[in-house]
């Protein structure tokens, strides 16, 4: 999701799956969306969407791009490959954006089953690490058999398909059509990983909608809810403390992108350890400390307040105050 799943947010993901997962579960980390035009124009621009900390885990993450003919997209794909951090590369073909469906890209790429079937299949061979994509169960309802029959033919050259179980016209809202996933997966058997994605909002929910599929996507519903990957669930004061050290994550890489990544003077260094982010020096600037609102909204979720302290932070601009307000409430 776009900045939302930054790298602060990944790895406050990694650090709170890492203590209390369930012995038998897995799970992979997706970066934000990155264009690929935007990787060929302009890559001290968009290597954000990339920063990745560097884990002793074994934990996957996900590259995910979009948009772009097809030429970037494939040396967008190699690009990423060579830079050995990541352990899957995705396209993003299931985002209904307005802006971007008018130029022909995200969901509105699959009105064109042939173009699509097409790029997905040259890009898959262009590579060597595995390569998925994220689509809709169709661009609206009278599209949803075709949808299926070409998701059926590329199944062979992917190796994971993440499916919003609604159609393009529906966006966010409207009956979802589980059926449309659970029979894809019947047709394609083990040909390719099918995933769920849209609607989970708690741990016991996702296992209960796996049925026959591999895997469960979480997306909004880890927003302020970093724990929904696991069975755990965390006391008032863990759920504070987490805030705090996510707001200051955001911080700290965001000034790491800035002196470290984002000058063309320095070599682009996508994989850094902790103690070098931390290392990073605090500016002034005010962009992170306006970004971790849409964070902190969620988080406050059902806090006797939330009304109140959502209006408050609404006039905080700066680092230092927004800490103190994260630490008093």
């Amino acid at each position: 999701m776009d900045w939302i799943t930054d790298t602060a947010y990944r790895y406050i993901i990694y650090k709170i799956f890492s203590k209390y997962r369930s012995p038998t579960d897995k799970t992979i980390l997706t970066t934000e969306f990155m264009s690929s035009d935007g990787w060929i124009k302009n890559p001290h621009g968009v290597k954000k969407h990339l920063l990745t900390i560097k884990t002793k885990s074994n934990i996957q993450t996900i590259a995910q791009i979009f948009w772009g003919n097809l030429e970037n997209l494939i040396k967008t794909a190699q690009d990423i490959q060579k830079m050995q951090i990541f352990n899957w590369i995705e396209l993003n073909i299931g985002c209904p954006s307005p802006k971007v469906m008018k130029l022909g890209w995200w969901s509105a790429l699959m009105k064109d089953p042939s173009k699509a079937a097409r790029i997905i299949m040259q890009l898959a061979k262009s590579i060597n690490l595995p390569f998925s994509i994220k689509t809709r169960t169709g661009f609206n309802s009278t599209t949803k058999g075709q949808r299926f029959d070409t998701l059926v033919n590329i199944a062979p050259f992917v190796s994971m398909i993440t499916i919003h179980w609604r159609t393009y016209s529906q966006w966010h809202s409207g009956d979802v059509d589980r059926n449309f996933i659970y029979s894809l997966k019947e047709k394609v058997k083990n040909k390719v990983l099918i995933i769920w994605n849209w609607g989970i909002t708690s741990y016991d929910q996702a296992l209960s909608k796996k049925e026959n599929l591999d895997w469960i996507a979480i997306g909004r519903g880890a927003i302020g809810n970093p724990w929904i990957i696991t069975p755990y669930t965390p006391s008032p004061e863990e759920k504070k403390d987490t805030m705090i050290k996510h707001f200051y994550l955001m911080l700290k890489t965001q000034d790491y992108f800035k002196t470290t990544i984002k000058s063309p003077a320095n070599k682009p260094f996508l994989n850094p350890s902790l103690k070098s982010i931390l290392h990073s020096p605090i500016s002034h600037d005010n962009k992170a400390t306006i970004e971790f609102r849409k964070h902190f909204m969620s988080y406050i979720k059902g806090h006797p307040k939330a009304s109140q302290l959502r209006a408050e932070i609404s006039k905080i601009y700066d680092y230092k105050k927004l800490i103190s307000f994260l630490s008093s409430f």
